[in-house]
């Protein structure tokens, strides 16, 4: 069943993005949609706890552990989230996605300062994998034709090949902001550890995402009338009129996000955290999928299946001998 439920949180997380991806094609307002996401999907993980424990309140040990623990938890998702969006809106979403696996090489970093926990030889060769997978995926597609030796071109191969140099640049400045996101979710386990130790999954896992609601609400009526506060990030929603399809992709942006944070929930309490998150590194592949099929996302194919691949998997040997 822990299977299901792993396969469960991947595939959810990949149709999360790519309906957060179509809301921001709508509408660039990336503060607002934070606060809507994550609103639903705290409603809807609190429906859950409510009918699980009969009562929306949850039983703290330690108030100043969970406390400190829920301010990085939340602070970090935040800044996250907003880096995201960022690459979304600029960047191809099967190009991005892979990128996601980073983060299995990221949380290993404050073990290795911190504790002295150096990566063994199998972690070792899933961390080789997943950066030739990185590698492979920024290849510029000149350098590669100067390579195997074009000298000649037509001009509909040129107009081709400066379409694809223009994607490229589009992608790695979408990658910049998604390794902000990376660098942020390498210190938000530790967190969501400390916050948990000290109450249930179940109810860190709703609060988290009604406090995470509360702060882009905040942000938003802050930068409605002050103007672009973080990162470019302008909205003001007082002046546009906001389309329905932004309003459902929003909302089902949130079921989504509760039924991934649910599943992945239950499944560890089923099985190890290592192998639940070997199966959830696969995400990219279903992701890869939706871009074709959805957005249309068709450039340099066999290059981005084979990095997916890649990268997914030295995620997935990183993840299950960490």
């Amino acid at each position: 069943m822990w299977i299901l439920l792993s396969l469960s949180g991947a595939v959810f997380q990949a149709l999360g993005g790519a309906f957060q991806k179509r809301a921001i094609k709508e509408h660039e307002l990336k503060l607002l949609l934070g606060a809507l996401i994550h609103l639903f999907a705290g409603i809807l993980v609190g429906i859950v706890y409510f009918l699980k424990t009969g009562t929306v309140l949850g039983e703290i040990h330690n108030d100043y552990r969970f406390w400190n623990g829920m301010f990085w938890y939340t602070s970090l998702n935040v800044i996250a989230t907003i880096f995201f969006y960022k690459a979304l809106s600029i960047a191809e979403f099967n190009y991005l996605a892979p990128f996601a696996t980073l983060t299995s090489l990221t949380i290993m970093v404050p073990s290795a300062i911190f504790l002295g926990e150096i990566p063994g030889v199998r972690s070792a060769v899933g961390i080789a994998i997943v950066v030739s997978g990185a590698i492979l995926m920024n290849l510029d597609s000149e350098r590669i034709s100067r390579f195997l030796g074009r000298r000649s071109k037509s001009e509909k191969e040129t107009q081709i090949e400066n379409n694809v140099s223009a994607l490229q640049r589009s992608n790695r400045k979408g990658l910049l902001y998604f390794l902000g996101t990376a660098a942020c979710y390498t210190f938000t386990p530790t967190a969501t550890k400390i916050a948990i130790q000290e109450s249930s999954p179940l109810f860190v896992t709703m609060l988290v995402l009604l406090l995470i609601s509360f702060s882009f609400f905040i942000l938003l009526m802050a930068n409605s009338s002050r103007g672009k506060l973080f990162l470019s990030v302008k909205d003001d929603v007082r002046n546009i009129s906001i389309s329905k399809l932004f309003i459902w992709f929003a909302i089902l942006a949130g079921i989504v996000n509760a039924i991934e944070n649910t599943s992945i929930n239950q499944a560890l309490v089923q099985s190890q955290v290592s192998y639940v998150f070997a199966i959830k590194r696969t995400m990219p592949i279903f992701a890869f999928l939706i871009g074709y099929y959805w957005f249309k996302e068709k450039s340099q194919l066999l290059r981005k299946s084979v990095a997916t691949i890649l990268m997914v998997l030295g995620a997935v040997i990183i993840s299950i001998y960490s």
